[in-house]
């Protein structure tokens, strides 16, 4: 028993020698292959380790390097070697190992490529030990790809971007290593199928230089052009660029097909059958019919122009006077500087460039005029001008040459013209300041600019004013919450019957009544009496917007607003934006116009104030009936404002009791608001349904 643990404690000691005598010789080996390439390798060769070298070959003459060096002196070569070295080198020479060179990867990058196009590349790695395994440590491949385990990067993209992501190889040492290298891989879209563009081309003329530029789209760029079948005019060629260019020598119509090739791979072609036809120039005459006056003291320049014959042109003076100052150059331009006034008559010659040489001639006239002050607008300000009053006012200007004409750019006030002739005129329909600008140009063509501003005011209210409203409005309204009514907006109220308001009295007033009361609601007109002739406090009510009195006298009845309003229902707070379809037609007999509806959509947004209310009358049915309008909607008729001869006929009389008020024993309501005597209800456009 003690024997065999001898013997395992023997044979684990063996084992232990050979593994680190092999870690020893791996050492030497390693240091003998440095000390050789430092000191040997520059001159000798060392069998197939190392061919290079032209002296002798050193391979298993480990036993001359004592003869050649001592240990720490320099020797051969004034080389100093170690005893350390002289070892290693030894060893080494009489055996050489290559030394595994550590392991990397060598691609450098990964190229692009195309959603829907097969892709395939394979990662490349150096040194270690192969075979080698691949993995992607991080980031993501294009949708569609992988890397297979021998570092092939294959499939077939599905989405456009560029993609970011790390490799890793391994490779098969005992002791593995392994490194890794970050990549991109760039996926464009797909392009469109490759296709020519041009259509047709443009005829030509012989002996005049032509030159067009063939289109292509979709395919991979850059295009090669060439002529795959028939005949280009004779002169003219086509470039690997697309351009067909030259100077066409005979007449007639040339058919050929063209093709284009893109760089994709494999590559794409495609073609397209072209015609032009090339024909003999038009007889040479002179296009140019008049040319512009001048200025004395003023640059000149004009350029005649020709067609037909052959280009390039060469242009002269044929017979006349220029004006003193101007010439006239070869290639048709008159320029210079004019010092004297008057009209220049002369003819111009055009010759062409054919070899049997063509010529045309014009008759022309430049006038000169004298030089004149730069055109300014003097008008620098306007009068004001009063809503519904005739205005008029003429714009002046000075410099330039007459006749002018008058235009302007903004906004002028309502019912406010300029005129060509400069007259600004009409009669304004609305207040405000408004700023525009005028321009005006004289006969040159020269332009100047001036900018203006109009006040229009209204005309101040008169007592007559204020009586109208004390007598026709006062009742339910303040001026303060009916600003800016306009007459034709109270005509539509009175029309319309918004909130009671058409009555007989308020049917009555005439144009010139109704344009009184505007005058009386238009703002910051000074009051023509106090605010106590109407008040009982000089301090006046807060100021109302348009919208609160629209929801007061229409809304209100009916609705509640949050806690501006609770007494009725449903609640419109915050509900602006179904008042335009509510009252895209008549709602409950109320008709609103656009201005009222966007102002009391602004309105139950974001209510303020307090409501205004008339007081009931002294006498009601309810005074004598258990029945409405104690109960049911006619608990709100006060609040609306609604006098009891809307409903039920105009004999009707909240204070007293009269035999027409109880006609045929029922409550007489009026034949449009729809009441039923059977089973007692009353429909209408106010109530609905009510039953009671």
């Amino acid at each position: 028993m003690k024997s065999g643990k001898k013997l395992l404690r023997s044979l684990s000691f063996l084992s232990l020698l050979l593994i680190l005598s092999s870690l020893f010789a791996a050492a030497a080996f390693a240091d003998g292959a440095s000390v050789y390439s430092s000191n040997c390798a520059s001159c000798h060769r060392l069998g197939t380790y190392d061919t290079s070298g032209s002296a002798p070959d050193l391979l298993a003459k480990g036993s001359l390097i004592s003869s050649y060096f001592t240990a720490g002196v320099s020797s051969h070569k004034s080389i100093t070697l170690t005893a350390a070295n002289i070892t290693d080198i030894t060893a080494f020479i009489n055996n050489p190992t290559p030394v595994a060179t550590p392991l990397s990867i060598s691609t450098a990058t990964l190229s692009g490529t195309t959603v829907g196009t097969a892709y395939n590349q394979t990662l490349a790695a150096a040194g270690g030990t192969t075979p080698y395994t691949w993995t992607r440590s991080a980031g993501t491949l294009p949708t569609g790809l992988t890397l297979g385990t021998s570092g092939i990067i294959s499939g077939t993209p599905t989405t456009a971007g560029t993609y970011s992501f790390t490799v890793m190889v391994t490779d098969s040492a005992a002791t593995k290593a392994s490194v890794t290298k970050a990549f991109s891989i760039t996926v464009t879209a797909a392009s469109s199928a490759l296709s020519i563009t041009t259509s047709s081309l443009p005829n030509a003329t012989t002996g005049n230089t032509y030159s067009q530029t063939l289109g292509a789209s979709g395919g991979k760029t850059p295009y090669t052009w060439s002529r795959s079948s028939g005949t280009l005019p004779t002169g003219l060629t086509l470039s690997t660029s697309g351009v067909i260019a030259g100077t066409p020598s005979a007449t007639g119509t040339f058919s050929f097909t063209v093709r284009v090739t893109d760089s994709s791979s494999p590559t794409v072609s495609v073609t397209k059958s072209l015609s032009m036809t090339v024909s003999a120039p038009a007889a040479l005459s002179i296009s140019t019919s008049s040319l512009a006056n001048a200025t004395v003291g003023t640059a000149y320049s004009q350029t005649l122009a020709a067609n037909g014959g052959r280009t390039p042109y060469t242009w002269s003076r044929s017979s006349g006077t220029l004006p003193t100052g101007l010439t006239l150059n070869s290639a048709g331009v008159i320029s210079g500087t004019p010092t004297a006034t008057g009209t220049f008559s002369f003819t111009a010659r055009v010759r062409d460039s054919a070899s049997t040489q063509a010529s045309a001639t014009k008759a022309l006239t430049i006038t000169v005029n004298a030089n004149v002050p730069p055109l300014a607008i003097s008008t620098s300000s306007l009068p004001n001008g009063v809503v519904g009053t005739v205005y008029s006012q003429n714009l002046a200007v000075t410099g330039g040459l007459a006749p002018y004409s008058w235009n302007y750019n903004g906004t002028l006030p309502a019912g406010i013209v300029v005129t060509s002739s400069g007259l600004v005129m009409g009669t304004p329909t609305a207040a405000g300041n408004f700023s525009f600008t005028v321009l005006v140009s004289d006969s040159r063509s020269v332009t100047t600019t001036q900018a203006l501003t109009m006040t229009v005011t209204s005309i101040p209210m008169t007592d007559a004013d204020k009586a109208l409203f004390n007598t026709n409005c006062l009742t339910c309204h303040t001026p303060f919450g009916l600003q800016n009514r306009t007459a034709s907006q109270i005509q539509a109220a009175i029309s319309g019957n918004v909130g009671g308001m058409g009555t007989t009295q308020l049917r009555g007033l005439t144009s010139t009544d109704l344009a009184g009361l505007a005058r009386a609601l238009t703002p910051n007109t000074p009051p023509a009496n106090n605010c106590s002739t109407c008040h009982s406090s000089t301090t006046p009510p807060p100021a109302s917007t348009p919208g609160q009195g629209i929801y007061d006298v229409n809304c209100a009845g009916c609705h509640s607003l949050g806690t501006y309003d609770t007494a009725g229902s449903p609640d419109l707070l915050g509900r602006g934006t179904a008042v335009a379809a509510k009252f895209s037609s008549t709602h409950y007999g109320i008709t609103l116009t656009a201005t009222n509806q966007t102002d009391v959509a602004t309105f139950i947004n974001n209510p303020s104030g307090t409501p205004t209310t008339t007081p009931p009358p002294t006498q009601t049915c309810g005074s004598c009936h258990a029945i409405p309008p104690s109960t049911g909607s006619h608990s709100n008729s006060n609040h609306l404002r609604l006098s009891c001869a809307t409903c039920h006929g105009s004999g009707y009389s909240s204070t007293t009791v009269n035999s027409i008020t109880h006609n045929n024993g029922v409550k007489n309501v009026v034949t449009t608001i729809g009441w039923n005597a059977s089973n007692r209800t009353c429909a209408n456009s106010c109530h609905g349904t009510e039953s009671w």
